[in-house]
């Protein structure tokens, strides 16, 4: 009973970013997975993982989107192909400034909607899949794409389940 009431006072989550990167200097250290809110932090540090002489390769870039956010029970994540900062309309008419994220399925969300492009009524994109070159597809980066997408899931979803 107590969880219940926790459920019901809880604000929902928002939806987080995960960062999958390789350091160029110690290749055996393997994929390293750093973790963001949705705002202006990730911004600055894709900005500086894309300075020349830095040592880090970002191999994806991952939205989890918590259940209430995907319609489904579970929390899902998805690779990242475009951010953008725009003002758009939210559910509900109210009008909202904030980050925008497009994700690999086409859909696009903020941290805490569904953005649908009609509503979207000033935007300014930031990054976008091959602009800056670090951020691209690389095919032989996939099988550490799926991996961190699914390990993202699992671990999202572990502690969900504990809670």
């Amino acid at each position: 009973m107590a969880k219940q009431a926790k459920e019901k006072s809880a604000p929902p989550e928002n939806a987080r970013m995960y960062v999958g990167m390789l350091d160029e200097q110690d290749h055996l250290a393997g994929v390293q997975i750093k973790g963001f809110e949705c705002d202006a932090e990730l911004v600055q540090f894709l900005d500086r993982c894309h300075y020349d002489g830095s040592s880090s390769d970002i191999v994806d870039v991952q939205l989890a989107l918590p259940p209430w956010l995907n319609a489904t029970d579970r929390w899902t994540a998805q690779s990242l192909i475009a951010i953008a900062y725009g003002r758009f309309q939210a559910p509900g008419g109210r009008v909202r400034t904030k980050y925008i994220f497009q994700v690999a399925s086409g859909l696009m969300y903020s941290d805490d909607a569904l953005v649908f492009p009609v509503n979207i009524q000033e935007c300014t994109i930031l990054y976008k899949m091959g602009d800056p070159p670090g951020f691209r597809q690389q095919p032989h980066l996939e099988p550490h794409q799926v991996q961190i997408s699914a390990l993202i899931e699992r671990v999202l979803n572990a502690v969900t389940d504990v809670l």
